[in-house]
């Protein structure tokens, strides 16, 4: 019997979770030096925030080509209108 589409995992590690484990926020937190095992609780931890950064695509130099050509083609540009 095969499992439904719905059901399957794949690729768990790429989904961003905002909400961490006690050991990640823990080990985030010893990176950035603000919580000392030998002296700090594990039970009131400092919330940690997860900011997912989102990369915005540059502009390839085939669509700067294209807007660049399109002066080169000799196309004049049109008038405008007169007013009445």
């Amino acid at each position: 019997m095969s499992q439904h589409s719905s059901l399957k995992s794949g690729g768990g590690d790429s989904k961003h979770r905002s909400v961490l484990k006690r050991y990640e926020k823990l080990k985030h937190l010893v990176k950035k030096d603000e919580w000392n095992a030998e002296k700090d609780s594990v039970y009131k931890i400092k919330k940690v925030k997860q900011v997912k950064f989102k990369v915005k695509k540059q502009a390839g130099p085939k669509e700067e080509k294209e807007g660049a050509e399109g002066g080169k083609t000799g196309q004049a540009a049109t008038p405008p209108a007169p007013k009445k």
